[in-house]
């Protein structure tokens, strides 16, 4: 599969294009003086004291970001010690520091993310990535990454991800032929034919 790009996600109206444009200002800009590398090792290597995770200091002198911020997404938005913490997080404090924003994080499931941009929030976060489907009702602003899609299986109650088509062969064979699943499946299908003849 192909890499995705990932990004913040914004209602499509003005305030979300003003926002998204700033954002997309401030990643590019990131991206060019070292500051996007300074993150991803921070957050993608558990590099702590490179971490940005302070809201409290944000000043707000230009406004309020509302943050719908799906947390179940290690390592671009979670909880740690009570805290929403993260890449996504980090880049956000990074950029309402540079350009005078509040920032007001609201935690919610990932399923709740990108409805809460019709009423809420003004942005998204948790690692959103950008679909076409996602670009007819939302704005996005300069991706700040690529995620690689990945297939997790579990195997012997710890969570595995792999890309492999092997994997998921392995897996079938074991709970399907192995443990002998098929003749649950032959009951089931004897059972109906039954009760419909009946």
């Amino acid at each position: 599969m192909d890499p995705v790009d990932v990004a913040f996600a914004f209602p499509k109206n003005e305030e979300g294009r003003n926002i998204s444009e700033k954002v997309s200002e401030f990643i590019k800009k990131a991206k060019m003086d070292g500051t996007m590398d300074t993150i991803a090792d921070a957050w993608f290597h558990d590099n702590r004291k490179n971490q940005v995770t302070d809201v409290k200091s944000l000043t707000g002198e230009r406004g309020v970001l509302d943050l719908a911020a799906g947390c179940g997404c290690p390592p671009f938005c979670f909880v740690r010690d009570d805290e929403t913490v993260g890449f996504d997080i980090d880049l956000l404090i990074r950029f309402c520091r540079e350009y005078g924003y509040r920032l007001n994080i609201h935690n919610m499931d990932l399923d709740a993310v990108i409805p809460s941009l019709q009423n809420m929030c003004n942005i998204a976060a948790g690692g959103i990535s950008i679909t076409d489907g996602k670009n007819e009702s939302l704005l996005f602003c300069e991706p700040y990454c690529q995620a690689e899609n990945v297939v997790v299986v579990r195997k012997n109650n710890e969570v595995n991800a792999g890309m492999g088509f092997s994997s998921l062969v392995s897996s079938f064979e074991k709970s399907f032929v192995k443990e002998g699943r098929w003749k649950l499946i032959l009951k089931g299908i004897s059972t109906t034919i039954f009760i419909s003849v009946f």
